[in-house]
């Protein structure tokens, strides 16, 4: 039975990100083109990003952001008569410059006027089409900034209110079954984004996380690992002070005193946008903590804590 149990619990945890039943009341699934991130490289605050989409009309957008704000935005379509229309906008929807074909025949749009390859003033095409896909790209301009990204799982403050009235959660993992377990990540306790990676070996446990590229900017980590609910203190939630960092391994003898279960806390200080769009789907998918599916994780984990507390209570080794 415990067997049945745990190989349940391995299975929601690996496609909870995936199962149709996550996506029944979004518009779109979760995205494809998670990358693996660590500490080391994804610890660079918000900085310059790119992203690259393409419109209904095949039209090709190109969009350059600093510290999370729209710098300019290029937009290329080609013609019935197969020369390619490029226009460049400013955060204000102003045309800054624009050029039509290529090779000789290539005309240049800037200060508000046509020219050719010799300077000389030239009717060019009209710009306002070009304008209108301008209002219909998604710009993002909703950046949510030092918000949070935690672990959905069980509320601290129901399993002990003296501890935080915040919506602080953390999970039960169970050492057990060797292997890599995918953990689904929340943002400001609304929208599934993000996960993290949890490698299980024989002497060590490594935690890494994924985001969707560009979409999440981290600003502080913070994960820890505790073998008790007694461990965790309001000091600690307070300062989110911990040893430990991602893409490192954590003795399972030494530092986690060679429990079987144990409790990982995550709480990542982000900034980050919805919608989100990547390749034409809106992947900004709300989490739903009463969805059958997640009722069902949020169960085996608590059967997983009272297991744990019962193997070691007071968190004697």
């Amino acid at each position: 039975m415990k067997k049945t149990v745990m190989m349940l619990l391995a299975l929601i945890l690996l496609f909870s990100l995936a199962v149709p039943g996550l996506a029944e009341e979004t518009e779109a699934p979760l995205p494809d083109g998670y990358a693996p991130g660590r500490e080391e490289n994804l610890y660079v605050g918000l900085g310059p990003t790119r992203i690259e989409e393409k419109g209904p009309d095949g039209e090709k957008y190109n969009a350059n952001y600093e510290d999370g704000e729209l710098k300019n935005l290029t937009i290329e379509r080609v013609d019935p008569t197969g020369k390619t229309l490029k226009a460049v906008f400013n955060p204000k929807a102003k045309i800054t410059k624009a050029s039509y074909g290529d090779g000789a025949d290539q005309l240049t749009y800037k200060g508000g006027k046509w020219t050719d390859r010799a300077g000389n003033p030239v009717t060019g095409p009209d710009l306002d089409l070009m304008k209108e896909y301008y209002n219909y790209y998604p710009k993002f301009e909703s950046w949510y900034r030092n918000n949070t990204m935690g672990l959905i799982g069980l509320y601290l403050k129901e399993l002990k209110p003296e501890l935080t009235d915040k919506w602080y959660m953390i999970v039960p993992v169970d050492l057990r079954e060797w292997g890599t377990y995918r953990y689904p990540c929340a943002a400001s306790n609304l929208y599934y984004l993000g996960a993290v990676d949890v490698t299980i070996s024989t002497k060590n446990v490594k935690v890494d996380y994924v985001l969707p590229d560009g979409n999440i900017y981290p600003q502080k980590n913070c994960m820890c690992w505790f073998t008790s609910l007694d461990e965790i203190t309001p000091e600690f939630l307070e300062t989110l002070e911990t040893p430990y960092h991602y893409g490192e391994p954590v003795s399972r003898k030494e530092q986690l005193k060679g429990h079987d279960i144990v409790l990982l806390f995550i709480c990542n200080h982000i900034n980050y946008r919805i919608p989100l769009v990547h390749s034409g789907q809106k992947t900004a998918v709300r989490y739903y903590r009463g969805k059958d599916n997640v009722k069902t994780m949020i169960s085996q984990y608590e059967k997983l804590l009272k297991e744990m507390q019962e193997l070691y209570p007071d968190g004697a080794e």
